[in-house]
């Protein structure tokens, strides 16, 4: 009986065993499926982010045979950035009273340009703007106008000498060349270079641009003798009369073109200004026959005063500090130790 018994026992006991070990295997068997499973879903992902990838790549290429190019190509410094000659490039853009100038120079890095208007038919508070030149040469300006401004602007673009910082200055010094270059007064006694670009606008509501282009001057051979010559035209502009000057002048001397009314004591009736390097300059006055119905002629009066304080040292050391170096058909003795420039044109009304 107890061999039965024992013999029940050890059965029952390797069937147990068979069973356990059967179980196990198909633990296995699902641990390993469940492995399998899963490595195939990352390959799967895997796959699919590089695919992701290499799609990213080619739409790049495609973007950049295209010209479609979704970043900026970093411009290069000029070649000449630095030297004395300064030239200017860029455009003007005017729309809704902004005015917004971008541009590129071989000016120093740090130098810096400033955008000044000046209205013919009265005064813009804070009527500039300035800005510094990149190191890639690049700048750009933008300034809104007063919704009042309109008509005759005198535009400037510049970069004057008398403004900068030290190291901008000593590397400059008075070597500043270039068909840009213009003389700035700074006091009775000193002047400062500049380099600038001016233009004369009639400002509206309608969008307009244009470009800065280099001037091309043409200088007379005797620019700044002291014997002067002048020969101004003139010609009605809408309210204004536009005395236009051709001279032998040197360039930034002061000139003034006043009106003188017969039977009449006015005041506003003149403009003045600093002749251009070729000794021309441009005067807008106001018309009196647009505001005087009983005036048959009236006479516009332009005069060179080298005492005058707008007049800077070169000016002084061309004609002499009293004007006594002056000479010609236009010369005037106010006093007898000063002489200047007058000459007298009548204007016939129409």
């Amino acid at each position: 009986m107890t061999n039965k018994f024992g013999v029940l026992c050890l059965s029952l006991f390797m069937v147990m065993f068979l069973m356990a070990c059967g179980n196990h295997s198909e633990e296995d068997a699902s641990a390993s499926e469940d492995e399998k499973k899963q490595s195939e879903e990352q390959d799967t992902e895997k796959n699919e982010e590089q695919k992701k990838d290499e799609d990213k790549e080619e739409k790049s290429e495609e973007d950049e045979e295209s010209g479609d190019v979704s970043f900026e190509v970093q411009q290069s410094a000029p070649e000449d950035q630095g030297e004395m000659e300064v030239w200017l490039e860029g455009d003007f853009t005017i729309k809704n009273k902004v005015v917004t100038v971008n541009g590129t120079t071989n000016l120093l890095p740090e130098s810096e340009l400033y955008l000044d208007f000046d209205w013919q038919d009265g005064s813009i508070i804070g009527g500039y703007t300035r800005t510094r030149v990149n190191g890639n040469g690049v700048f750009k300006l933008e300034k809104e106008l007063p919704n009042d401004v309109e008509g005759i602007i005198h535009t400037e673009l510049s970069f004057d000498m008398s403004k900068q910082d030290e190291e901008i200055q000593e590397h400059y010094g008075d070597k500043l060349a270039g068909h840009f270059l213009r003389y700035e007064t700074g006091t009775e006694e000193e002047t400062y270079r500049k380099a600038s670009f001016q233009k004369t606008i009639e400002l509206d509501d309608k969008e307009q641009s244009f470009s800065i282009e280099e001037p091309r001057w043409k200088i007379p051979e005797n620019s700044g003798n002291p014997e002067v010559e002048l020969e101004p035209s003139i010609e009605k502009k809408g309210k204004y009369v536009v005395v236009t000057l051709e001279s032998n002048l040197i360039g930034g001397a002061y000139v003034r073109a006043d009106t003188e009314i017969p039977n009449y004591i006015t005041s506003g009736y003149y403009d003045d200004g600093y002749t251009n390097p070729d000794g021309s300059a441009t005067f807008y006055i106001r018309d009196p026959e647009r505001e005087m119905d009983d005036i048959s002629e009236y006479e516009i009066m332009i005069s060179m005063d080298p005492t005058h304080h707008n007049n800077g040292a070169h000016v002084k050391d061309a004609y002499g500090k009293n004007g006594e170096k002056l000479s010609g058909e236009y010369l005037r003795k106010d006093h007898e130790d000063k002489q200047t420039i007058e000459q007298t044109l009548t204007v016939t009304a129409e």
